[in-house]
């Protein structure tokens, strides 16, 4: 749309070789040779309650009987529109955008992204106006612990993440909140606890990528941390190889296939 992404000023651009390339990899500190994994760890949001009078919020969803439940819980001091209906021009009306992606396959992928990729950049235009917070709300898209998604639907729309954390990579002074609810998580009352529950987080350490899992009978907050995992994947015995017979690495010309060619 015209935007200016970037700014440059006094640079230089100079061939690299293939050998100058190898060279650098070669002389990278132990510290960079590191594996990381993502470990979903809990954390826990101030109890303290925020006054519910001071939110205007804009639910979008494209099942009617969704609207309405959350209608009769809200009131009608609140937006509710389908995705495709929503009002993107007049976005800085509302302190809170709340878009529910359904776990099913009633819409494809694409349209979903679709839809959120135009909520996205309604959301950037309207940031002189006041911008409201936008949640994603999703349903067992994130792998939190082992066998989490174990007979839950396939995640169809996990690609919503990816794209809310493309966006504040290039809007760091906006939150777009990736929430992925819990199953059983499926009534507006239930729903709406969790995003206020989920709100009410210090802003100098605002996790913008949160999951909901039931723990014991509780609900809990998790949040993804990167890990060490270097000595999980080192390999203790050395691989073993036929010498007559003949290998093929397919695919993974990268950085990552030589690695794995080499290895």
């Amino acid at each position: 749309d015209g935007a200016v992404l970037m700014l440059m000023d006094d640079v230089v651009f100079r061939k690299v070789l293939p050998e100058q390339i190898q060279m650098a990899i070669a002389a990278q500190s132990a510290d960079d040779q590191k594996l990381y994994d993502v470990a979903w760890e809990v954390f826990a949001a101030d109890e303290e309650e925020s006054d519910p009078k001071d939110e205007r919020w804009l639910v979008l969803s494209e099942e009617a009987s969704i609207l309405s439940s959350f209608q009769a819980e809200l009131g009608d001091g609140h937006t509710f529109a389908k995705a495709s209906e929503a009002p993107l021009d007049s976005l800085s009306q509302f302190t809170k955008v709340v878009s529910l992606i359904p776990m099913d396959d009633k819409l494809t992928p694409e349209d979903v992204l679709d839809s959120t990729l135009r909520l996205l950049q309604a959301l950037a235009k309207s940031k002189e106006g006041g911008a409201p917070s936008l949640w994603l709300l999703t349903t067992t898209t994130q792998p939190v612990s082992l066998g989490d998604m174990k007979g839950e639907p396939a995640p169809m729309h996990a690609g919503v993440w990816g794209l809310a954390k493309a966006f504040r990579n290039e809007h760091p002074d906006m939150e777009a909140v990736c929430l992925d609810l819990n199953p059983s998580v499926t009534s507006a009352p239930a729903i709406i606890h969790q995003v206020r529950t989920v709100s009410r987080q210090p802003s100098t350490s605002f996790e913008q990528e949160v999951a909901i899992r039931e723990k014991e009978g509780a609900m809990q907050l998790y949040a993804p941390r990167l890990v060490d995992c270097t000595d999980k994947v080192q390999v203790k015995d050395p691989a073993s190889f036929v010498e007559e017979a003949t290998y093929v690495i397919s695919g993974g010309v990268g950085a990552l296939g030589l690695v794995f060619a080499e290895w």
